[in-house]
């Protein structure tokens, strides 16, 4: 992976807030539903032809747009909670704004300073709603949202942060991401706004992209990056770290039980890790032009989404399943058994 992986990598973590009311803004056009043994939810974007994007996601194969008027917007993270959908990215006209949606319907997320933010990831404990993201003013702001609340994940000393991923454990709130101090980018995790930074060998930077908690052992996933921009897909098992494979990026990890697994993405394979064992996906290529973003597991099933020739797709068990025709991506997914 070169320089502007590096780069690409970082900016992922970069992005703005007008605060929205809740406002229906959903539309769901009839499509093919695929058939599958669980309840399948990805969160992604579509080009809609204008140079720009609209947020979306998928159930079942079923696409709702989020927001269809002529802006961007885009859906980095989903969750389920019974029959409620909970989605998260942002929304861009003047500024970039960072949003979730709840069923359909924008809900506002605190941002006193009006700045430019992005919503990142979301998840649901009980009756609460976390949201990590962004905010962009000058630098990225490392943050977190509970049920609209704004809460910065500072540093002293540094002069960025970013917040990729977040995971809640009873009253326990971990945010994954990074810090940057004297040029120096570092994977750090926030537990309930607490500080944890990581090293990989105390020169490289690193990066966090995924955070579980497995009893009492915490686990991020992320990548090391070397002086030329090459990546090293590595974990860190409560702050010690693993290398996965070289030349491949870990961009998200979740957790089965005790197992757990991590995506692990390279130009040759799409692949994820699940307790020390590499377990090939697909081939890749310049041809193939494919990616994963984001990994689930339900049962002995292994779903990893992302995009192959630029069209939104996720993998079963390896089988790949387009979800969509034209150009597209998926970020997310979430997959839950049905209940006959």
């Amino acid at each position: 992976m070169k320089k502007s992986s590096l780069n690409y990598a970082i900016l992922l973590v970069s992005v703005s807030l007008v605060i929205f009311s809740c406002k229906k803004s959903a539309t769901k056009p009839a499509v093919t539903t695929i058939a599958d043994t669980n309840n399948v939810y990805v969160a992604g974007s579509i080009n809609n032809g204008s140079n720009s994007t609209y947020a979306v996601y998928w159930n079942n194969g079923s696409r709702v747009i989020l927001i269809d008027t002529l802006t961007n917007s885009e859906a980095n993270g989903i969750a389920v909670s019974g029959s409620t959908i909970y989605v998260t990215g942002s929304v861009t006209t003047d500024a970039q704004v960072a949003v979730y949606w709840k069923n359909g319907s924008t809900v506002s997320l605190q941002n006193p300073n009006a700045l430019p933010s992005m919503g990142k990831a979301i998840t649901v404990s009980g009756n609460d709603v976390y949201v990590a993201g962004n905010l962009l003013g000058g630098s990225s702001q490392a943050a977190y949202w509970k049920n609209g609340t704004l809460m910065m994940l500072t540093i002293a000393g540094t002069t960025a942060t970013g917040a990729n991923a977040i995971f809640v454990q009873g009253s326990d709130a971990y945010v994954a991401g990074y810090s940057t101090t004297n040029n120096k980018t570092q994977a750090t995790y926030w537990k309930n706004g607490m500080p944890t930074l990581l090293s990989g060998d105390g020169t490289q930077t690193t990066v966090a992209f995924g955070v579980t908690v497995v009893g009492s052992d915490v686990y991020i996933a992320g990548n090391e990056y070397d002086t030329d921009g090459n990546s090293t897909a590595v974990y860190w098992k409560n702050g010690e770290v693993n290398h996965i494979e070289g030349n491949a990026f870990a961009f998200s990890l979740t957790n089965s039980g005790s197992d757990v697994y991590i995506l692990d993405n390279s130009d040759t394979n799409l692949s994820y890790w699940k307790n020390g064992t590499v377990t090939r996906v697909t081939a890749n290529s310049i041809n193939i032009n494919a990616h994963e973003s984001s990994i689930a597991v339900s049962g002995t099933d292994v779903y990893v989404a992302g995009a192959a020739n630029n069209l939104a797709t996720y993998w079963k068990n390896g089988k790949a399943v387009n979800i969509f025709s034209k150009q597209s991506t998926a970020n997310a997914i979430v997959v839950l058994p049905k209940i006959n």
